[in-house]
Protein backbone atom coordinates (compact mmCIF):
# COMPACT_ATOMS: atom_id res chain seq x y z
CA UNK A 1 0.00 0.00 0.00
CA UNK A 2 1.29 3.43 -0.75
CA UNK A 3 0.62 6.40 2.12
CA UNK A 4 0.41 8.89 -0.31
CA UNK A 5 -3.04 7.33 -2.05
CA UNK A 6 -5.18 7.18 1.45
CA UNK A 7 -7.30 9.61 2.22
CA UNK A 8 -8.84 8.41 5.08
CA UNK A 9 -7.52 6.33 8.27
CA UNK A 10 -9.76 4.82 11.16
CA UNK A 11 -7.81 4.06 14.65
CA UNK A 12 -10.34 1.94 16.28
CA UNK A 13 -10.40 1.78 20.57
CA UNK A 14 -9.34 -1.00 22.05
CA UNK A 15 -5.57 -1.08 24.44
CA UNK A 16 -2.89 0.14 22.07
CA UNK A 17 -0.32 -0.59 25.07
CA UNK A 18 1.56 -2.95 22.19
CA UNK A 19 1.29 -0.57 19.93
CA UNK A 20 2.22 2.87 21.47
CA UNK A 21 6.33 2.58 20.73
CA UNK A 22 6.03 0.90 17.25
CA UNK A 23 8.68 2.66 15.24
CA UNK A 24 7.29 1.02 12.04
CA UNK A 25 4.03 2.84 12.74
CA UNK A 26 5.30 6.61 13.38
CA UNK A 27 7.50 5.88 10.23
CA UNK A 28 4.08 5.17 8.04
CA UNK A 29 2.13 7.69 10.03
CA UNK A 30 5.00 10.24 9.24
CA UNK A 31 4.80 9.63 5.65
CA UNK A 32 0.97 9.86 4.99
CA UNK A 33 0.07 13.27 2.90
CA UNK A 34 -1.01 16.37 4.69
CA UNK A 35 -4.39 15.69 3.10
CA UNK A 36 -5.13 12.35 4.72
CA UNK A 37 -7.83 12.38 7.68
CA UNK A 38 -6.95 10.50 10.95
CA UNK A 39 -9.79 9.23 13.10
CA UNK A 40 -9.32 7.67 15.87
CA UNK A 41 -12.16 6.73 18.50
CA UNK A 42 -11.29 5.69 22.57
CA UNK A 43 -8.17 3.94 23.06
CA UNK A 44 -7.26 4.75 19.64
CA UNK A 45 -6.64 8.54 20.37
CA UNK A 46 -3.80 7.74 22.50
CA UNK A 47 -2.33 5.49 19.96
CA UNK A 48 -2.35 8.37 17.72
CA UNK A 49 -0.83 10.68 20.72
CA UNK A 50 2.05 7.90 21.17
CA UNK A 51 2.96 9.03 17.59
CA UNK A 52 2.87 12.71 18.40
CA UNK A 53 0.24 13.62 15.70
CA UNK A 54 -1.82 15.16 18.48
CA UNK A 55 1.11 17.52 20.04
CA UNK A 56 -0.43 21.09 19.94
CA UNK A 57 -4.03 19.89 18.90
CA UNK A 58 -7.54 19.87 20.17
CA UNK A 59 -8.15 16.14 21.00
CA UNK A 60 -10.85 14.03 22.88
CA UNK A 61 -10.80 10.33 23.92
CA UNK A 62 -11.25 7.19 25.79
CA UNK A 63 -14.04 5.94 27.01
CA UNK A 64 -15.59 9.01 28.61
CA UNK A 65 -12.95 11.44 28.37
CA UNK A 66 -9.11 11.80 28.85
CA UNK A 67 -8.20 12.08 32.38
CA UNK A 68 -5.09 11.85 34.20
CA UNK A 69 -5.92 8.64 35.22
CA UNK A 70 -5.45 7.44 31.21
CA UNK A 71 -3.06 4.54 30.98
CA UNK A 72 -1.23 6.60 28.17
CA UNK A 73 -1.73 10.15 29.45
CA UNK A 74 1.83 10.60 29.08
CA UNK A 75 1.12 10.78 25.32
CA UNK A 76 -1.22 13.61 25.58
CA UNK A 77 0.46 16.01 27.74
CA UNK A 78 1.23 18.24 24.67
CA UNK A 79 -2.40 17.60 23.39
CA UNK A 80 -4.86 20.39 24.20
CA UNK A 81 -7.64 17.85 26.16
CA UNK A 82 -11.38 18.83 25.95
CA UNK A 83 -14.23 17.24 27.29
CA UNK A 84 -16.35 16.35 23.90
CA UNK A 85 -17.77 13.56 22.61
CA UNK A 86 -16.02 14.71 19.27
CA UNK A 87 -13.08 16.67 18.47
CA UNK A 88 -12.08 17.96 14.95
CA UNK A 89 -9.08 19.50 14.67
CA UNK A 90 -7.33 19.63 10.89
CA UNK A 91 -7.18 15.93 9.71
CA UNK A 92 -7.16 14.89 12.72
CA UNK A 93 -10.84 13.53 14.20
CA UNK A 94 -10.90 12.19 17.61
CA UNK A 95 -13.49 10.73 19.77
CA UNK A 96 -14.74 9.19 23.14
CA UNK A 97 -15.38 5.74 23.06
CA UNK A 98 -19.05 6.83 24.02
CA UNK A 99 -19.89 8.91 20.44
CA UNK A 100 -19.21 5.99 18.51
CA UNK A 101 -22.84 6.73 16.16
CA UNK A 102 -21.54 10.72 16.04
CA UNK A 103 -18.24 9.53 15.15
CA UNK A 104 -19.77 7.29 12.70
CA UNK A 105 -21.21 10.15 11.23
CA UNK A 106 -18.54 12.28 11.16
CA UNK A 107 -16.70 9.38 9.18
CA UNK A 108 -19.03 9.18 6.98
CA UNK A 109 -19.17 12.91 6.24
CA UNK A 110 -14.87 13.22 5.88
CA UNK A 111 -14.71 10.17 2.93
Amino acid sequence: MDPQDLDLIIIPGGEPEELLENEILKTFFNTLPESCKIAAICGGVELVASLGLLNGKNCTGDASGITCQSKSFKYLAESKLLDDHIVIDGNLITAQGQAFIAFAMELALAM
